[in-house]
């Protein structure tokens, strides 16, 4: 039989063309083994997320020594996601040594700064990857809405790509700072644009009483988030949200509308967006994939067009 070390390995050959054009991807997603874990390469650190309730035993911080030792990676971290990492402030980790509390890296051209103790993320979501390469290439000359904006890899993809302005939304002011981190890691002018710390729903309703109009918006809320307006709930929110940035979309614009939202299978997802644009009077041109290094269930996307 197979040690983990093996499969994991196994796993990784399978991803070597990513390595020719990023430093950060998805080395092993979910495998068939005794415990849940998934490996993520971002630059010089690798990042165990291991999803059970009871601590890891100590074969599996050999395991990780030894696989981060076979693949030459000098540093790596694990984290132990309670409740299926559905706690946004628990911080169970260990790590090797001497790795880095803060450190950079690239995915398709563009600079990252990484973060050991901000959360259950360390600063990139790499499952959005496919979706900011296509942002990249939509951008030129238009005017941007990233909301919810976590350390604002939209945002970026979108400057790198042309786009005349951009304006991140977060409701949490260290991500909004994040953001500009990395704005100047990339040698972004930050003066050129904007970033807001607010309420996604107060943000939307301010700019449309405003009357701003945007030519591509970003949205990819939490399935669940707490923020001074109140409770949000992507399950009975989905609606007003996506109402609301229908509202602040210029014509033709295009809206790119993301969940992980566990409960929503791809055919439920597919058909309220489908009911959704119906009532909005937008059109769904496509529901985009997931990258392969990762579980196609999970991250689901549409496009709608005004």
């Amino acid at each position: 039989m197979n040690s983990p070390v093996e499969l994991w390995l196994r796993e990784t050959n399978k991803r070597k063309s990513l390595a020719s054009k990023s430093e950060c991807y998805r080395i092993v997603d979910k495998l068939n083994l005794p415990v849940d874990i998934r490996i993520d390469r971002l630059g010089e650190v690798l990042s165990f997320h291991y999803f059970n309730e009871s601590p890891p035993e100590s074969e599996i911080f050999e395991f990780a020594e030894t696989f981060a030792k076979q693949l030459n990676q000098p540093h790596w971290f694990l984290r132990q996601m309670i409740n299926r990492g559905k706690d946004p402030n628990q911080k169970v980790l260990w790590k090797s040594p001497e790795c880095p509390e803060l450190w950079s890296a690239i995915e398709n051209e563009i600079t990252y700064i990484f973060k050991l103790n901000e959360g259950t993320s360390p600063g990139l979501f790499l499952d959005q990857r496919m979706r900011r390469e296509w942002v990249k290439h939509h951008s030129k000359d238009r005017k941007v809405l990233n909301l919810f904006g976590y350390t604002g890899g939209f945002s970026l993809a979108a400057v790198f790509g042309g786009a005349k302005k951009t304006v991140t939304v977060d409701a949490g002011a260290r991500y909004v700072e994040w953001t500009k981190q990395n704005f100047e890691a990339n040698a972004f002018d930050t003066a050129e644009h904007e970033f807001w710390t607010a309420d996604v729903l107060d943000y939307l309703e301010g700019a449309q009483k405003r009357e701003h109009k945007f030519d591509l918006i970003i949205c990819d809320p939490p399935s669940f988030g707490r923020s001074k307006r109140g409770t949000f709930k992507i399950e009975k929110d989905y609606e007003i949200l996506v109402d609301l940035c229908s509202k602040v979309m210029n014509s033709k614009a295009q809206l790119v509308f993301s969940t992980n939202f566990e409960s929503w299978k791809q055919k439920d997802f597919e058909k309220k967006c489908q009911v959704l644009a119906k009532n909005l009077g937008l059109h769904v041109k496509e529901f985009p994939s997931a990258p392969t290094d990762f579980n196609p269930s999970l991250l689901k996307t549409c496009l709608f067009q005004s």
